[in-house]
């Protein structure tokens, strides 16, 4: 039997503190941006001086990501840029998002469904509104007594045309269709 020891060194570095996130538009448009970055800066739950955390900044992004997709920005990417200072040993980030186009509901058609839960569906998702995926969750969560067993907001179906920057949606509600 052969026997063998290992030691590993690990350099962990400094724990770097937070100087400051900003926002910068990658597209150039005419109009101010949707979210300004005060309201941005908000969502991401690390303060200026504490202690870094990859995490809390990855949580932070999600939440920015949720807020522009409850908008109809539902192509929102960012890219995020650290400039570390190893003289005071702190990080700044600057986070460059791209919104993309607002895409509002266009036609929505339900196949197997009672004019009941048509109506319910109408007063949660409105054509020619922004296209928030939340709200296809809500419906199905606040409704799943009237919906068929199996009912998913995973069936539904999601046509997008990026020309008139709408969302056509179907929802497959028959008893076999919903899994």
């Amino acid at each position: 039997m052969l026997h063998v020891q290992v030691t590993i060194d690990l350099d962990e570095g400094h724990q770097k503190r937070l100087r400051a996130i900003s926002f910068r538009y990658a597209e150039t448009a005419s109009a101010p941006p949707a979210i300004e970055p005060p309201e941005l800066r908000k969502l991401i739950p690390l303060s200026e001086g504490e202690v870094y955390s990859r995490d809390q900044f990855q949580v932070g992004m999600e939440a920015v990501a949720r807020a522009y997709f409850a908008r109809g920005f539902v192509e929102m990417t960012w890219n995020s840029e650290m400039q570390i200072d190893q003289a005071d040993q702190t990080i700044a980030i600057i986070v460059d998002v791209n919104e993309g186009q607002q895409y509002t509901w266009g036609n929505i058609r339900m196949i197997g469904s009672t004019p009941k839960v048509e109506a319910l569906l109408k007063t949660k998702l409105r054509s020619g509104s922004p296209a928030n995926p939340k709200a296809i969750e809500d419906f199905y969560r606040e409704h799943s007594s009237a919906l068929p067993v199996g009912a998913s907001p995973k069936t539904v179906k999601w046509q997008y045309d990026r020309e008139k920057a709408t969302v056509d949606l179907t929802f497959d509600l028959r008893t076999s269709g919903a899994t």
